[in-house]
């Protein structure tokens, strides 16, 4: 039925107002005094010639042009939008609305037509990941329910249970993306708890799910810099002096950053790290082998060189930490003269042969930094390093793009549907730039000079922001790979963990180095994993950053809104809402007709499937033994062989299994 106070729109996707469909009293959202808060709901007063008079909540008259206005969701009940691409007004301000409404009651997850969309609360629920919630999700998502959306709220498990149902048919994979601190590996370890536990279901033991879930403490330890802390703190005397650890002020890593207190017990963490080690079948060896090279890669910061002059020739450096070398030397495995000449001096190859020429102290300390990677970034200096990483970012973009978009347009001209109301953010030419195959890259809308240093920094217009790049050093760090006598020394190495790291690294050869430099071979490793990920049902799952400060169920308006954006979540829910009308009501009536919204006759806005309403969605587990059983005989079957996929995904993702077949059942993404 109709509700008797909605307002006519032509279209359900409209996105900017009319005056034709204005009337006194109607609600409007409007941008804010408050800076605090973007926007803010106020009423219509009347119709200027220069846009539309309003009320704000300060009871004040403001003028504002139609598209500055966007319209409110009148009686929606936020708590039961669990789709935001089913909700009549998907403006930006509306949908803002409705996540930080879910959000600040504690419901972090929201479907976004075929994404989940996760605002990270900064504190962990329990019951929320619980074995209980675990048997919801996958005892009554079986194929014949889908769209799985339907029947529980959202949550990463449900996403989970649907790769797994489809798993038979078509190999899966799951991309979860979002800025540095928006929630991806605390995500990455639910779906994969929800993975293992079905896996253990399906192999009548616990081995997998052992196996896969030991794997979390790694994650997180090794994820991050928590691993030396752990290590310090977890190990006794004796180890620590068979590692040739130290306490932590004496390493140059470890002692630059404020003393700030981290929630969890660093010795407990590290008890649960050796344990994982173990339970993925690492042996004392490979133990020993890893906490060694954690105690090298510390004491790499500890290196200095010092200047030695040479009357004639120029500065050169010289070991001015000996001690120090010696013992990174040692847990290296390799000989301390042959590592430290290599370090010092740099081979060069003329055209009358390989030249030896000496470093100065600041070339020699270059050779045993360490590069610390960021997801998509915009530093305050961004160089090679960051300028790959926001290349990969643009690159798993674009395979988002043609998953979602260009997928949809596709369906549209097969149908014979007009597409044009179909409005993205292609970024094709945005890579096209990054990999040089612009005609001219002065000519391209998304590169541009900056107004100080034009001659070595230029500015790419990526996806989510205009990044500056400083081109000083790209050469020189593109150029820079491992050396052949370096390799072959590690690869020689007496440790067995790290000649094992180094046995598949190519001897690269000065004289034949076409394709085999650092930007050649990080295109060749991102190509194959888009080549991979291809292959398979791609699931999207985007992690947003409520807040700057990571306090715990705050928002900052703008740290969100900026995500939605830059997400493309903004762009799939109005795609979204374009593909809802047309299969509900037919594309000749989107077209032709104009449009009310059905509504429940309790004059609540309906915001779930229109052929399902959302006040009869199954929210509990006494709810849940509700469901129609007359399929029973098909469900166990279909169970069954749901329960055959989750073991070969199980046992996919299990390491310790080493079964290389069934690895190639699923591949995951995070």
């Amino acid at each position: 039925m109709f509700h008797p106070t909605m307002k006519p729109l032509k279209y359900l996707f409209r996105k900017e107002l009319n005056e034709v469909h204005l009337v006194r009293g109607t609600p409007l959202w409007v941008v804010s005094k408050n800076p605090a808060e973007p926007y803010v709901q106020a009423k219509v007063l009347r119709v200027a010639a220069d846009g539309v008079v309003v009320k704000n909540p300060e009871a004040e008259e403001q003028t504002f042009k139609f598209s500055e206005c966007m319209y409110v969701n009148e009686n929606l009940d936020c708590m039961e939008a669990n789709d935001l691409s089913k909700v009549p007004h998907v403006n930006q301000a509306a949908v803002y609305d409705v996540l930080k409404q879910r959000f600040l009651k504690k419901q972090i997850y929201t479907y976004a037509g075929p994404l989940l969309v996760v605002m990270n609360p900064f504190r962990l629920d329990p019951e929320l990941y619980s074995s209980e919630r675990i048997s919801m999700y996958k005892r009554y998502l079986r194929p014949h329910t889908f769209p799985y959306k339907r029947y529980l709220r959202p949550h990463t498990f449900a996403v989970a249970q649907k790769m797994l149902t489809q798993l038979r048919k078509r190999n899966q994979c799951c991309v979860i993306s979002g800025e540095s601190g928006a929630g991806k590996t605390e995500t990455f370890k639910h779906v994969m708890k929800f993975l293992a536990t079905r896996g253990s279901d399906a192999e009548g033991d616990t081995t997998v799910q052992e196996a896969i879930m030991m794997a979390n403490p790694l994650l997180e330890a090794f994820g991050s810099f928590h691993i030396f802390y752990q290590m310090l703190k977890g190990l006794d005397a004796d180890r620590k002096k068979a590692y040739l650890l130290r306490s932590p002020e004496e390493y140059e890593y470890l002692r630059q950053s404020a003393n700030v207190p981290i929630p969890g017990d660093d010795a407990e963490n590290f008890r649960e790290v050796e344990e994982a080690m173990r339970a993925i079948r690492l042996t004392n060896d490979e133990i020993n082998g890893v906490f060694q090279l954690l105690s090298a890669v510390l004491l790499t910061g500890n290196i200095r060189f010092s200047e030695r002059d040479v009357v004639g020739e120029d500065a050169q450096a010289e070991l001015a930490t000996q001690a120090d070398f010696e013992a990174l030397s040692g847990l290296l495995g390799v000989s301390s003269p042959m590592l430290l000449s290599l370090l010092t001096k740099k081979k060069r190859l003329t055209p009358s042969g390989i030249v030896e020429s000496p470093e100065n102290p600041a070339q020699a300390r270059q050779n045993v930094i360490i590069l610390d990677g960021f997801g998509f970034e915009c530093c305050e200096e961004n160089s090679y390093e960051q300028f790959l990483i926001n290349y990969a970012n643009e690159k798993l973009q674009q395979f988002f793009v043609e998953n979602v978009f260009k997928a949809e347009i596709d369906r549209y001209k097969a149908e014979g549907i007009d597409h044009s109301t179909i409005v993205y953010q292609d970024n094709q030419e945005v890579i096209d730039v990054m990999d040089h195959r612009s005609q001219g890259l002065a000519g391209s809308p998304f590169f541009s000079s900056p107004r100080v240093d034009a001659a070595k920094k230029f500015i790419v217009h990526h996806s989510a922001a205009n990044v500056e790049y400083n081109a000083d050093a790209f050469l020189e760090k593109n150029k820079d790979v491992l050396s052949a006598d370096l390799t072959e020394l590690l690869k020689g190495s007496q440790s067995n963990v790290l000649s094992s790291v180094f046995r598949e690294v190519e001897v690269l050869d000065p004289r034949n180095m076409k394709g085999k430099y650092i930007g050649s071979q990080f295109q060749r490793s991102i190509t194959a994993l888009l080549d991979l990920l291809t292959e398979s049902e791609a699931h999207f799952i985007r992690c947003i950053k409520t807040n700057s400060q990571k306090k715990a169920f705050e928002v900052e308006p703008a740290v969100v809104i900026n995500q939605l954006r830059c997400l493309s979540i903004l762009d799939v829910i109005a795609l979204e809402h374009a593909r809802e009308v047309n299969e509900w009501l037919g594309p000749q009536e989107v077209q032709d007709g104009a449009i009310r919204f059905r509504t429940r006759s309790t004059g609540g806005m309906a915001c779930g499937d229109p052929y399902f309403p959302a006040d009869e969605h199954l929210q509990s587990e006494s709810e849940y033994s509700k469901l129609d059983s007359k399929d029973k005989e098909e469900e166990e079957e279909e169970e069954e062989e749901t329960e055959e996929a989750a073991g070969a995904a199980g046992a996919a993702a299990a390491a310790a299994e080493g079964n290389e077949d069934a690895s190639e059942h699923l591949q995951s993404e995070c």
